[in-house]
């Protein structure tokens, strides 16, 4: 858990979108168990983020979220777990989460 903790916050230093006021669209509401948000850079840089977190601490879950409106293809790179890429094609994403799971996927418009 100390290296998460490390890696979120180098994550946190390194990426001003984090530190930036008026930029948090949230994408999911209706969902138990899951929070999904989205943080655009307002500098201008280019470093948006999709942040998603799983608050139950027993059960994973499966979130889909819609990035039509902020995406129309592109690629989401986590930069707190994996280092994994997904494709994103203007349709619903599905995204699994363990329990207390947290992603944060940097946007890289395509």
């Amino acid at each position: 858990f100390e290296e998460f903790v490390r890696t979120v916050n180098r994550l946190l230093a390194e990426e001003p979108v984090f530190g930036q006021r008026g930029n948090l669209l949230l994408l999911e509401e209706s969902h138990e168990a899951v929070l999904a948000a989205f943080r655009r850079d307002l500098s201008g840089s280019d470093h948006d983020f999709l942040v998603v977190c799983n608050l139950d601490t027993v059960h994973q879950h499966r979130i889909t979220v819609d990035l039509s409106t902020i995406l129309s293809s592109g690629e989401l790179e986590d930069r707190l777990g994996s280092g994994e890429l997904l494709k994103v094609r203007g349709e619903p994403t599905e995204l699994l989460l363990e329990p207390c799971g947290v992603r944060a996927f940097r946007v890289k418009r395509g």
